[in-house]
């Protein structure tokens, strides 16, 4: 049988992805994939590259580190929380999750639980150049110019997003419908309504 592919990165030079399986898989062209390492230590919902490394997170607070996509250690944090997304910039990873609950590690090994804002479950988080942006239930927002000291805003209207992203001197949100939500800043943020014909 044929892997669902749940997530994908570009991460030095190979593509990564996660199969709903939680293994990895690479591509050096997009096109033809093989396995790396077996399973990984915690159920995944999202990785990213950090530093020299990769960082994983997933459900019931789970976290782990890699040097290589091969070899992944489970980082204990004591959080019992789900995570959702996980971000790197700056020398610095952010993991987010359920309650609004954000961790922060400058290396992977060792995470810390720092307060955000919201309380809300916070769906992703992507790093922008100068700073983290998260986006949450509820159109709840988080921003943080250093991982650790957050500030709360919301993007009114916003249901239920499924992504942001960074590019161009632009945060990006999309929610599943016909519509966007750019900001700047990660905090000011601008609903666009896509034409009809788009």
């Amino acid at each position: 049988s044929y892997p669902t592919l749940d997530r994908v990165e570009w991460v030095s030079g190979t593509f990564l992805a996660l199969t709903a399986d939680d293994l990895l898989v690479r591509s050096a062209d997009g096109v033809a994939w093989e396995p790396v390492g077996g399973p990984l230590p915690v159920p995944v919902t999202d990785f990213a590259a950090a530093g020299s490394g990769l960082v994983a997170v997933g459900r019931s607070g789970g976290l782990a580190r890699a040097k290589d996509a091969a070899e992944w250690t489970r980082v204990s944090t004591g959080e019992t929380s789900a995570f959702a997304s996980v971000a790197s910039g700056a020398g610095r990873s952010v993991a987010v999750g359920w309650d609004g609950t954000i961790l922060a590690s400058a290396g992977g090994r060792a995470w810390t639980k720092v307060a955000g804002g919201s309380g809300a479950w916070l769906w992703t988080v992507a790093w922008g150049g100068l700073r983290f942006g998260a986006v949450g239930s509820e159109g709840v927002t988080e921003a943080s110019s250093d991982g650790v000291n957050w500030s709360a805003g919301t993007i009114p209207d916003l249901q239920s997003p499924n992504g942001i992203a960074w590019g161009a001197g632009t945060f990006v949100v999309t929610d599943g419908r016909n519509t966007v939500s750019v900001s700047a800043d990660g905090m000011t943020w601008t609903m666009i309504t896509l034409a009809a014909d788009f």
